[in-house]
């Protein structure tokens, strides 16, 4: 391997500073090569230059080659020294007799090599003698080889001045040119193109050199300025290439990027010193913004004149001066075509004819526009006048405003740029407002009339509306009062035939439905009059789907459905929001996802995460695999009165009014609704929410406390219809209460300050005094009996007749028909002092009908073990008593209860420990319902024990 020189990186630096490598020849060298292979009478002598990876030749006498691998090269070794280098027999040489110049062609034996010293240690190749055989060469021919070399290096520093001020040249020609506005682009003389400045470059969107004037068109994309392709020949360039000198060429360029310039130009031979052509040269400008800013101007003249000439009632006009008396000085400079239909006169006519347009002008007006054109010349400022012209075809009497301002020309004269304008229309509008404006109280007075008259109509039909609703479900309530309460007290009796029993209870069922179509068009009609208003407050979401899911369970597991809620891990723990109007939007998908389907699941998931905008998104969906609801039937559903057919409301009954109430309460709190279903394959119906975050609720300190008071409650009740008064009598007195009781308000009063009374039932209409009277005469009372609880007990449920029922001083209602449970709760929440957490500690019952449908169902057998399975739980769970269980301990024995004891028909004990549930879940004072749910667990037990003896 052949060494490099200590200094190889600053020697390649030297050469390819020479600008050399690559280079075509050039005679002073091939002179050199000529003289030393005559002068040593050798057939080869070359000038060669040593490159990174190979040998190059600038001049060469012998030998045809350019180039060979450095590796190869005998002058690889020439340059590591300053002096001449002389294998005087390769094949005698260990360095080369293994070379393949030496083994092959040229067949190389001897070789002499002077370095190319640029300066001090910088070798950059050599001048060497080669021939095919061995020869000596003396000391003096060594001396005369270094003194041609120096004679290359001279040439070689000469060629590098030369390059160098070439290279300035062509820089400081392309600074000339890189500076120039216009593009410039030169051919040779073959029209070969050599040069593109950057203007050029841009205007054409490329920049491509050696390009035949054959090819201009079709290399730089070039069209006629009607879109035609551009034929080479024809081009400016390619003209001047032929020796013509073209002047302001017009042609179309489509750039890469699509856009379209428009390029004007002009071409010129290109001559050296001696006036011979060298070539061809064109310069070009981009016109595109010009040309275009010049049609725009064209365009917009166009819209101006025609906007003026064909203005509806005026135009505008350019006048010079000239005030001659007869209108003799003026004179048109221009006039739009509008003129000629506001005064019958050709816009020609005028401009010819000035003293003709003077002329249409009254002779009562002239003065005035002569006057104002006097004074807007002496003060220099706008005028604005009113004349009447008479037109010239038909005799017409008009009216024309003038407006216009002088203009000082150079020359010293004036003109007025103005408008006419035609107000004749507008002169007979305001004559006709000013007679209108004589009437104008009168019809005011008119028109406030009918709007207080139609004010008026409205109120009354909304209180038409309300009072028919309020009668429509006082009247239907009243009567169905009778009817569940005596079914209810005929199902109580333990002696009722069983033949007659499911009788009873399909009336109680029926009942029950009715009451439930009345309940949904009160809820809709309070919803749709926009009467409801949100409560909102700090919930956990997923306790409150919980406490839906729950009340809902045993309806899914008496179907043989499974029941699940999916929480996302991600949902923030409490949110601001009307708990009972999401319970209630819930409520009424799970009850419907349970009533459509008939196997499988009911799946309730809530997705939601909080955001940086302290608001959680909510997502509540409801799955189902139910009956599934045809494409082209889902529009229907969220629609009042509205169900997919008539076979749905005959197999599964409802109003059809439940999702429609659903929307509104959801739009209501700012959220939407909607579904997803495929006939057959269930339902998702989902609802979204946006709900701000808050903090949970204080929970108040728990303390021991010991059982409320019990035994039966000293009642009065207020009631004024026969029937009604039986059935309460009965239910109450059953439950252990004394009852007394009065048939109007004005007893009411009297019996309250005759005895003491631990709560009033009020009915509300009665003859007489009505129950809202009695009960504001009762708080106004100077007696003991003005604090005596007072519940309302009336059909009137709606949301505006409760309000004023505890307007009027009552603590609470109880909705006829009453449910005797609510009924009852009631009365201890309020005997107990008013307590809303003391509430539902009636004694149980068992639902024997439940719990005979469970044995009709499994068994006596299998219905017993599960009897007895449930007297373990509730002995295991739910605390000891005379303690409070701890709340989160508490929270999880009453849900696991709920279910269970619902099932096997014991509702009170399954309702009251939902409600404990709740209570501990949502962060609230649960201590007052331990007591009562521990003498609910002592009586179930007991019920228990007798139902497995039997």
């Amino acid at each position: 391997m052949i060494p490099l020189p200590p200094n190889e990186v600053e020697r390649l630096a030297a050469l390819r500073g020479l600008h050399i490598l690559d280079t075509a020849s050039e005679p002073h060298f091939d002179a050199v090569c000529r003289t030393a292979a005559a002068l040593f009478r050798v057939p080869i002598a070359l000038v060669s230059l040593i490159d990174a990876d190979r040998l190059w030749v600038k001049a060469r006498c012998g030998v045809d080659v350019d180039s060979a691998p450095r590796k190869d090269a005998f002058c690889s070794r020439t340059i590591l020294s300053d002096d001449v280098h002389v294998v005087e027999d390769a094949h005698r040489d260990d360095c080369f007799a293994g070379n393949s110049f030496v083994t092959g062609e040229p067949r190389v034996r001897f070789y002499a090599g002077a370095p190319l010293i640029l300066q001090k240690d910088l070798r950059v190749g050599s001048l060497c003698l080669v021939d095919t055989v061995p020869r000596c060469f003396s000391p003096e021919q060594r001396r005369q080889l270094q003194d041609l070399a120096e004679m290359v290096v001279a040439h070689l520093h000469l060629h590098a001045a030369t390059a160098d001020k070439a290279r300035q040249a062509a820089a400081q020609q392309a600074a000339i040119l890189g500076q120039l506005a216009e593009g410039v682009i030169v051919t040779d003389t073959s029209g070969r193109i050599t040069l593109v400045n950057e203007a050029a470059a841009a205007i054409h969107g490329v920049a491509r050199l050696d390009v035949t004037p054959d090819d201009y068109s079709a290399t730089y994309h070039l069209f006629t300025e009607d879109g035609r392709p551009y034929v080479s020949r024809e081009l400016a360039l390619a003209r001047a290439v032929r020796g013509e000198t073209v002047l302001g060429s017009r042609w179309r360029i489509r750039r890469p990027d699509g856009s379209d310039v428009l390029a004007v130009g002009s071409a010129r031979p290109l001559r050296g010193p001696d006036g011979a052509q060298i070539g061809a040269v064109l310069t070009v400008r981009d016109e595109t913004a010009r040309d275009a800013a010049e049609a725009g101007l064209r365009e917009s003249e166009a819209r101006l004149r025609a906007l003026t000439d064909n203005m509806p009632s005026g135009g505008v006009f350019q006048l010079a001066s000239g005030l001659a008396p007869n209108g003799t000085g003026r004179r048109f400079l221009h006039l739009s075509r509008s003129y000629e239909r506001m005064t019958g006169v050709s816009v020609e006519t005028a401009i010819a004819n000035p003293h003709i347009a003077y002329g249409l002008i009254v002779p009562e007006h002239r003065a005035l526009i002569t006057e104002a054109e006097e004074r807007s010349i002496r003060d220099r400022t706008p005028f604005d006048v009113e004349v009447q012209i008479q037109r010239a075809d038909t005799g017409e009497l008009r009216w024309c405003r003038i407006i216009s301002a002088p203009r000082d020309l150079l020359d010293g004269s004036v003109i007025w740029d103005g408008l006419l304008i035609d107000v004749t229309d507008q002169k007979r509008t305001d004559d006709a407002l000013r007679e209108l404006n004589a009437t104008l109280a009168q019809r005011v007075a008119a028109r406030t009339q009918e709007a207080d008259a139609a004010r008026d109509q409205a109120e009354a039909a909304s209180r038409a509306k309300s009072e028919f609703l309020a009668a429509m479900s006082h009247e239907i309530r009243t009567p169905l009062n009778g009817i569940l309460g005596y079914t209810d007290l005929l199902l109580d009796h333990a002696t009722l035939d069983k033949a007659l029993r499911p009788h009873a209870e399909r009336i109680r069922s029926a009942g029950s439905a009715l009451l439930t179509v009345v309940d949904d068009i009160l809820d809709f009609s309070t919803v749709e009059a926009g009467r409801i208003a949100l409560s909102p407050e700090p919930l956990a979401i997923d306790r409150l789907a919980e406490e839906a899911a729950a009340i809902v369970r045993l309806s899914a597991e008496l179907k043989g459905l499974r029941l699940g809620v999916e929480a996302d891990p991600a949902l923030p723990s409490h949110v601001l929001g009307d708990r009972d109007r999401l319970r209630q939007v819930l409520l009424n998908l799970l009850n419907n996802a349970v009533k459509f389907t008939a196997e499988g699941s009911v799946t309730l998931a809530i997705e939601g995460a909080p955001s940086g905008t302290g608001e959680a998104r909510l997502r509540f969906s409801v799955r189902d695999t139910g009956i599934g609801i045809p494409a082209e039937k889902q529009h229907l559903l969220f629609e009042r009165f509205s169900q997919i057919d008539g076979t749905i409301r005959r197999e599964f009954g409802g109003t059809g009014l439940g999702l429609a109430i659903s929307k509104r309460l959801v739009e209501l709190m700012g959220g939407t609704i909607g579904l997803t279903s495929e006939a057959g394959r269930g339902s998702t119906f989902w609802f979204e929410v946006s709900l701000p975050l808050a903090e949970p609720a204080p929970c108040p300190a728990i303390e021991r406390l010991s059982a409320p008071r019990r035994g039966g409650r000293r009642l009065l009740l207020v009631e004024d219809v026969p029937l009604n008064q039986d059935l309460a009598e009965a239910v109450l007195t059953r439950a252990g209460h004394a009852v007394d009781i009065v048939a109007s308000g004005a007893e009411a009063v009297a019996a309250v300050q005759a005895e003491k009374y631990d709560l009033v039932l009020m009915d509300i209409q009665m003859p007489g005094m009505d129950g809202i009277t009695a009960t504001r005469l009762i708080r106004a009372l100077d007696h003991p009996a003005a604090a005596v609880p007072i519940v309302a007990m009336t059909a009137n449920v709606l949301p505006q007749q409760v309000a004023s029922y505890r307007q009027a001083g009552m603590q609470d209602h109880v909705g006829k028909p009453f449910k005797k449970q609510a009924l009852f709760a009631t009365i201890e929440l309020w005997a107990l002092g008013g307590s809303e957490d003391a509430a539902d500690v009636v004694e149980p019952v068992a639902n024997r009908g439940a719990f005979e449908a469970i044995v009709d169902t499994l068994g006596r057998s299998r219905a017993d073990d599960l009897l007895a399975t449930l007297a373990e739980e509730l002995d295991a769970r739910l605390g000891e008593e005379g303690t409070i269980p701890d709340r989160d301990g508490l929270a999880d024995g009453a849900h696991a209860m709920v279910t269970a004891a619902a099932m096997l028909g014991f509702d009170d004990l399954s309702d009251l420990c939902r409600k404990v549930e709740t209570s501990c879940r949502a962060g609230a004072n649960y201590a007052p319902l331990v007591v009562p749910l521990h003498k609910q667990r002592r009586l179930a037990l007991r019920r228990i024990g007798s139902l497995l003896a039997t």
